[in-house]
């Protein structure tokens, strides 16, 4: 799976009876080959990706081959954390709470 197709499966991925009253703005900006920017937003028990940054409450970086072995369950996301291989800044609850979401 490629970081686009990702992206593009998250909305059907999604799991609104989880979401509660979440609403946030997150970007994900993925560095290298396959790499790019989207914003997911979350709202109103919906979610929506657009292929470009914009504001947002959570912002995550990371180089595009570092972040897919995240989601397929190859690299451990805390150790990749630690190890800067994958920058969080914004708030970390909203950043956990979408992986509740959509995994």
């Amino acid at each position: 799976m490629t970081a686009d197709e990702l992206f593009a499966s998250l909305p059907e991925r999604f799991r609104s009876e989880r979401a509660g009253d979440l609403r946030a703005t997150y970007v994900f900006e993925l560095e290298g080959e396959g790499g790019g920017s989207w914003t997911v937003r979350v709202a109103d028990g919906s979610l929506s990706v657009e292929e470009s940054a914009s504001e947002a409450d959570v912002t995550v970086r990371a180089k595009a081959d570092d972040w897919m072995a995240i989601v397929e369950g190859r690299m451990d996301p805390q150790l990749a954390y630690l190890t800067k291989r994958l920058r969080v800044t914004g708030n970390l609850q909203l950043a956990l709470r979408l992986r509740e979401v959509v995994l």
